[in-house]
């Protein structure tokens, strides 16, 4: 009787050894439990979005050009203002070359673009013989691009070397960005005659001032 349960005993140590053994084994071959992984969309940034600009002028004011123009007010409740506006006729140069300044006030909108289109007035005339009148229709000049609210934009040509004689109407005009990709197309590629005034409206580019250059031989 005492050595069988000697030998139980001793079979007993020999299983205790043998699961505490695996039991070590299994405990050692389990590492700190990985971080999940994240995925590439989670850990991805994108730029910020363009915040609004606040235009706030540099205390000396900004370039004024030799015309003073005289500004009409364009839709209400804009957050940006035209504030003043200036003109230079180049008639050294044919077909004759024109320079706009201004100032703008207010504060420009996240993704908003201000553009400059020309409209030569109906009742005005070139210096043809004819004395054709202004087609009133609306030409983009330039992307009017400011951190401070004053601007300037290169001198543009006429569109023709008689163009001389014709008052242009200067719209400045607040566009989301479609309108002022079709502004810059047209302005490059002129496949169709400039805008109506329609057609600006229906492209939702409120007015932000007008202001008239007289180009008088």
């Amino acid at each position: 009787m005492t050595v069988v349960v000697g030998a139980l005993v001793a079979v007993l140590v020999v299983v205790g050894a043998v699961l505490l053994s695996r039991s070590n084994t299994s405990t050692a071959s389990v590492g700190p439990t990985a971080a999940p992984t994240r995925s590439a969309n989670a850990t991805a940034t994108t730029a910020a979005a363009a915040g609004a600009v606040a235009l706030q002028p540099p205390p000396g004011g900004c370039t004024a050009l030799e015309g003073k123009g005289v500004l009409r007010a364009g839709a209400p409740g804009l957050p940006v203002v035209l504030r003043s506006a200036s003109y230079a006729v180049d008639r050294s140069t044919t077909p004759a070359g024109v320079s706009r300044a201004g100032q703008l006030t207010g504060t420009l909108p996240a993704g908003a673009h201000v553009w400059l289109l020309t409209y030569p007035r109906p009742d005005s005339v070139d210096s043809t013989p004819e004395h054709h009148p202004g087609s009133a229709r609306l030409y983009p000049i330039g992307e009017i691009t400011t951190t401070d609210g004053c601007w300037t934009l290169q001198p543009r040509a006429l569109g023709y070397p008689e163009a001389l004689g014709l008052t242009y109407d200067q719209y400045v005009v607040l566009a989301d960005a479609t309108a002022s990709q079709d502004f810059a197309d047209e302005r490059i590629n002129k496949k169709r005659d400039g805008f109506s005034l329609k057609e600006l409206s229906i492209r939702a580019a409120p007015i932000i001032g007008i202001y008239a250059v007289p180009t008088t031989p």
